[in-house]
């Protein structure tokens, strides 16, 4: 019994040795493999960020492109350091003595073999044929702010108020050349359901483009909230283009208006407030009765649902 065991440890040690030789052969034989793999040569792509220094009173009138590429190829040791020391080739051109730079293939693939760590790495390409860097005066501008909403109330609310933006203004700046076509700066959407009291929501600005710089992110707007209720008037109606020497009678000569007040603005809507008219010129007359349209043309602009009980009237030439 003894012996076999002695038996079993041994045969047990040996196939450990065996295999602790075999792991150690695999490790080697991939080092070497690695090595030489890394001694040779291999095409890759990798990014590019340009960096522009420019004069402090100017600034890019388009910013350059994000997704500048450079195909490039050195042996793997080359370009596993470079990548080790950037993620992306950061390429560094002067423009202070410049305001227009034109950047063909030769003169980027100069500026990128320029910025590699090794110079034994190849730019082959860029995955653009030319590229246009323009500056322009750097400038600011005081524009107003515009809300984007699309408000829907709870039954029975409406505004009392046109929204309340604050600050109501924002300063931009940017190249003179896009700032003079700016005349107004938009929110974000402001998207409410089944609003019935009054609010005050933070407002995100629309994001500028890459070369605009905005000197707030959000703007807050107010909400003021308030029941309204119907109320009727009677308006008289007014002919237009009569005939000189005709005599008319209208039926009916005023017409039931219905429309939505607010409550604190419901002794303020009075009839002299709305005109409605009825307009005879290019209406055929002819003996007897006529009936002509009306339209209303003019309303507080504070009231909503406006209605007319009718939309047209009876006259009679009267000779």
């Amino acid at each position: 019994m003894l012996i076999n065991d002695i038996i079993k440890k041994i045969a047990s040690f040996k196939l450990q040795e065996d295999r602790a030789m075999l792991i150690t052969c695999i490790g080697i034989a991939f080092v070497f493999w690695v090595l030489v793999k890394l001694s040779q040569t291999y095409p890759t792509v990798k990014p590019v960020m340009l960096n522009i220094e420019m004069p402090e009173d100017k600034c890019l009138l388009q910013m350059p492109p994000a997704d500048v590429e450079a195909e490039l190829r050195g042996t793997g040791w080359d370009l596993m350091l470079e990548h080790f020391y950037h993620a992306r080739i950061p390429v560094f051109i002067s423009m202070l003595d410049n305001t227009n730079l034109y950047l063909n293939q030769n003169r980027m693939r100069t500026e990128i073999r320029g910025s590699l760590r090794f110079s034994a790495i190849e730019v082959l390409s860029v995955n653009y044929e030319n590229l246009e860097i323009e500056l322009d005066q750097k400038v600011s501008k005081r524009v107003p702010v515009v809300l984007e909403q699309d408000l829907q109330f709870s039954p029975g609310n409406q505004l009392k108020q046109v929204p309340t933006i604050t600050p109501d203004s924002i300063t931009v700046t940017g190249p003179a050349k896009t700032l003079d076509s700016l005349f107004f700066w938009s929110t974000t959407l402001l998207g409410l359901t089944e609003v019935k009291s009054s609010t005050s929501v933070p407002l995100p600005l629309e994001t500028p483009s890459p070369a605009l710089q905005l000197d707030i992110e959000q703007v807050t707007v107010d909400l003021e909230v308030e029941q309204f209720t119907e109320k009727t008037l009677y308006i008289p109606v007014g002919i237009n283009h009569v005939k000189e020497g005709d005599s008319l009678k209208i039926f009916p000569d005023k017409i039931l208006l219905t429309c939505q007040v607010g409550l604190s603005r419901y002794n303020e809507v009075l009839y002299q407030d709305f005109e409605i008219e009825a307009d005879l010129k290019d209406v055929p007359l002819q003996e007897g009765k006529n009936t002509v349209p009306v339209r209303l043309t003019k309303f507080p602009l504070f009231v909503k649902g406006v209605k007319l009980e009718r939309q047209s009237v009876e006259f009679f030439i009267v000779k």
